[in-house]
C-alpha cells in the first residue's frame, strides 16, 4: 500500500501527470529487478540489475516519451462529432440513398424487391416457353418438308 506524505500533497510541488509520469519512467528506466527462484522461503533472493548496462545505451525504451493529450476544442465540437459517428453506424451495410427510416420501411423495401424477382421469373419462364414452342414449330416444318408435304403456314 502506498502512503501519501505531506510532501506529495504540498500544493506548492505541484506536478503534472506527464512529469510523474517521466519520474516514475527514469526510475524503471535506470533500474529494474529481476527475480529468481527461491532457495529458502525466509530469505528470497533478489538482485537488482542496472539494465542499461545490458542493454546499452540504445535500448528499445529509450525513445518512450510521453506526450499530454490535445486541447479539447469544446461540448460542440464534442457532440458533431458523436452525431457523426452515429450515422455512420447506422448507414453501414446500407446504400445511402434508398435508406429506410424505419421497420416499416425496410419491410415495404423487401415486399418490393420479392415482387420484382417474381415479375423476373415470370418472364423468364414465359421465355423459356414461347423458345420451346418456336423450336417444336421449327422441328415439325422440318419433318414435313423432309417428307414432302406441304407446309402450313
Amino acid at each position: 500500500m502506498h502512503v501519501l506524505t505531506s510532501t506529495q500533497l504540498d500544493p506548492a510541488n505541484h506536478k503534472s501527470i506527464i512529469d510523474i509520469q517521466n519520474e516514475s519512467y527514469e526510475k524503471k528506466k535506470g533500474k529494474r529487478r529481476a527475480s529468481s527462484g527461491t532457495v529458502d522461503e525466509k530469505a528470497p533472493m533478489e538482485i537488482d540489475i542496472d539494465m542499461n548496462d545490458i542493454l546499452g545505451s540504445g535500448g528499445e525504451d529509450a525513445e518512450m516519451e510521453f506526450k499530454p493529450l490535445p486541447e479539447s476544442t469544446g461540448i460542440e465540437a464534442l457532440r458533431a462529432k458523436l452525431h457523426a459517428k452515429i450515422a455512420l453506424l447506422r448507414s453501414r451495410g446500407r446504400p445511402v440513398d434508398g435508406e429506410a427510416a424505419d421497420k416499416e420501411d425496410l419491410l415495404e423495401e423487401r415486399r418490393r424487391q420479392r415482387g420484382a424477382m417474381r415479375e423476373r421469373r415470370r418472364k423468364e419462364r414465359k421465355e423459356k416457353i414461347r423458345r420451346e414452342e418456336e423450336m417444336k414449330t421449327k422441328s415439325s416444318k422440318n419433318k414435313q418438308q423432309d417428307k414432302g408435304q406441304p407446309v402450313k403456314v
